[in-house]
């Protein structure tokens, strides 16, 4: 230790008291003369030997209170928090890239084939389907020129007949028909009304696939752009009417859940008499839509959907990997939210039935998506009798 870097402490044991004296390098004797270093070494060495004299450390300063946590927090934000901040911005500056240095789109061309014949129109569906799932290109759903153009296309298709039960060109036409939905376009609805009645041959199940997707897409359009896309066109209520009689359940499922959206005296009476249909999932698509155009007369249907041996064992399981499964979940999330809109629209409807299976779902393994309409619909009951 040198003699700027230290001090003594000197005490007194009587009086028990200690005073602090700094000792510095070059320190003057009496007379102003500077000490001789070794006078001032044996000095140093008798009060290290004197009994009242303790040689102490002086430490540095104290953090003052807070110091340390504030010092901490700073350490997790500077090993922690600035790298998550690093990350996601340059997520965002990647997605940003994706969209400035997105390839162009030939669409004048891709129209073109669309509207020719044979491969290069397959060819181009097939573009479009890839451009559409590609979330750079939202401006194309919005396309006028090629809903049309689409819609144009899926007629010619239809036109022609099917050559065989196991004509493979019905799936072609169902994945046309699936894009033509994905359109944000009211021009593509007539094709779709076309597709929802077509059988391509005179046997009803070759073509049954592509009027559920027909259906289906009328469904999806009226719930993604609103219910007055069907109500506005005439030639609407007509095709689903027609098609709540198809011979093939699953068809006429589909129906009943577009005319639920559709909703009006016509769509509600068509709704009551598949309420009575031997297939039970096309009765609780139909309670669905009742409930969905603010009708109550499907409520005791809904009731044993929701107390059925598939709903018991997806309340008790929560796997919906299998396809029943699948569509028991599928079935089960719509008539949740069907009585949450007949509730909103009708609030004198009669759904008091349904409250002991209601309460079962919020205390369940179902999905998290339907568990939260079912809270949804616990609430709206609660409020209603003012609990």
């Amino acid at each position: 230790m040198s003699y700027d870097d230290r001090a003594i402490v000197t005490g007194d044991e009587k009086e028990d008291t200690v005073a602090l004296k700094p000792v510095s390098a070059g320190a003057e004797g009496q007379g102003g003369k500077p000490m001789d270093p070794h006078a001032e070494a044996a000095r140093d060495t008798a009060q290290s030997t004197a009994p009242a004299v303790r040689h102490l450390r002086v430490d540095g300063a104290k953090h003052p209170p807070g110091g340390l946590s504030q010092n901490l927090m700073w350490l997790i934000f500077s090993r922690i928090g600035v790298p998550l901040l690093m990350l996601a911005g340059a997520v965002l500056l990647l997605q940003k890239a994706r969209l400035w240095f997105r390839p162009p789109l030939e669409m004048p061309q891709i129209i073109q084939d669309i509207r020719s014949d044979g491969a290069a129109r397959w060819r181009a569906v097939a573009q479009i389907g890839a451009i559409m799932a590609d979330g750079r290109y939202p401006e194309v759903r919005s396309d006028r020129e090629l809903a049309m153009a689409m819609s144009d296309a899926f007629r010619e298709e239809l036109q022609r007949p099917l050559l065989s039960v196991s004509d493979l060109s019905v799936v072609s036409r169902k994945y046309l028909c699936f894009l033509l939905w994905q359109m944000d376009d009211e021009s593509v609805i007539l094709a779709l009304c076309e597709g929802a009645t077509w059988w391509g041959i005179s046997m009803p199940q070759p073509g049954s696939p592509v009027r559920c997707a027909a259906l289906e897409g009328l469904y999806e359009m009226a719930r993604r752009l609103g219910p007055d896309v069907l109500r506005q066109n005439p030639k609407v209520l007509p095709a689903l009417r027609q098609a709540a009689s198809d011979p093939i359940d699953p068809v006429r499922a589909s129906a009943a859940l577009a005319l639920g959206v559709h909703g009006g005296p016509g769509g509600c009476e068509t709704l009551e008499g598949l309420l009575n249909d031997p297939s039970r999932n096309v009765r609780y698509s139909a309670a669905i839509g009742l409930s969905t155009a603010g009708s109550d007369k499907g409520v005791l249907t809904l009731k044993e959907f929701f107390e059925c041996e598939e709903v018991e064992r997806l309340v008790a399981t929560g796997n919906t990997e299998s396809i029943v499964a699948g569509r028991t979940c599928r079935l089960l999330l719509l008539s949740l939210e069907s009585i949450e809109v007949l509730m909103n629209t009708q609030p004198e409807a009669q759904v008091e039935s349904l409250r002991p299976a209601i309460n079962r779902f919020c205390q369940s393994q179902l999905p998290p998506h339907v568990k939260e309409v079912a809270f949804r619909v616990r609430r709206k009951m609660q409020e209603r009798t003012g609990e």
